[in-house]
Formats: structure tokens, C-alpha cells, sequence
């Protein structure tokens, strides 16, 4: 979470005045409502980013089996199987395999 978007759940959590979980459940939409906004203009560098810096090594099928979980995750849910292709695969592995040389 960027600092902005502490501040904007802490904002939104305090503003509620129902239960503390609901609060919390309010607060953490209005991150995510902030989030899709991109008020900073990051660009989604994809999961595979992540698994550069952190997981060397993986084998295309590996790689394949954890990437679409992962992009979910990432996406929070906002991504089916069915828009992920082979070509999106391969794409990805190649990104996560010259990433992973810069991390070497």
C-alpha cells in the first residue's frame, strides 16, 4: 500500500461510523476505487516482475502453472484463463527470463 493510499483508508476508515470490520471492509474499497483512478500514473508491470527479483530459475512450466494465480492476485480477480494465450504466456516468460538476468 503507497503512502497515499494509508492515508486515504485511514481517512475512510475513521470517516465510517458503522462497525470496525465494516469500516475496515469500506476503507479497503475506497483503496481500490483509488487504485483503478491511478491518480500517480504507475503502470502495471505484471507479476512476472516480481518473480524476477524474488524467484530465479523457474522452468517454463513452472513459471506457467504459478502466472495466471499470480495475475490474478495482481488483478484482484479481474483476469480469466480464457483472456491469457499461449502468446501471453510465452510473452511473459521471456519478460520474467531477461529480468531475472538483471537480478543474477
Amino acid at each position: 500500500m503507497t503512502g497515499r493510499e494509508q492515508h486515504v483508508w485511514s481517512a475512510a476508515f475513521t470517516r465510517s461510523m458503522g462497525k470496525v470490520r465494516e469500516a475496515a471492509r469500506q476503507a479497503d474499497k475506497t483503496v481500490l476505487e483509488l487504485r483503478a483512478l491511478n491518480p500517480d500514473d504507475t503502470a502495471f508491470s505484471g507479476p512476472e516482475h516480481d518473480a524476477a527479483r524474488n524467484c530465479g530459475g523457474l522452468t517454463y512450466g513452472e513459471f506457467r502453472a504459478w502466472y495466471l494465480v499470480a495475475l490474478k492476485i495482481a488483478k484482484h480477480g479481474f483476469v480469466t484463463a480464457a483472456e491469457i494465450n499461449d502468446a501471453a504466456y510465452r510473452q511473459a516468460f521471456e519478460t520474467y527470463r531477461r529480468g531475472s538476468a538483471d537480478f543474477y
